[in-house]
């Protein structure tokens, strides 16, 4: 169980890194993650990252591992704009909350 708890660890300290340099760059990330074409790819990109992270899990096995990946991928986009970029969270909240969400165990469908 230790490396699922390292993995998910892990994670948490990615989306933080990721919430904190949104919030640290808001104007960036408006143009790069929002209004460029490329931001279409950038997204492509890290979607396809998150896919190699998570394709071996079990827990995704029996399912299209492409669904979850674009719906933490689409929450991650929306909840910049509603509630990091509004001060209504922190990156810590919100990563800790996507966390929770996405890979508690008991959400798990297997």
């Amino acid at each position: 169980m230790g490396n699922e708890d390292n993995f998910i660890e892990k994670l948490q300290t990615n989306f933080t890194a990721l919430f904190k340099f949104f919030a640290s760059n808001p104007h960036l990330t408006k143009i790069g993650f929002y209004q460029t074409e490329e931001s279409e790819e950038l997204k492509n990109i890290f979607s396809q990252i998150l896919e190699e992270k998570l394709k071996e899990r079990v827990e995704f096995s029996d399912h299209d591992i492409r669904i979850f990946i674009n719906s933490i991928v689409g929450a991650i986009e929306r909840l910049t704009r509603t509630m990091l970029f509004t001060k209504e969270k922190e990156p810590e909240q919100l990563a800790s909350e996507l966390i929770n969400i996405y890979f508690a165990k008991e959400l798990i469908c297997r």
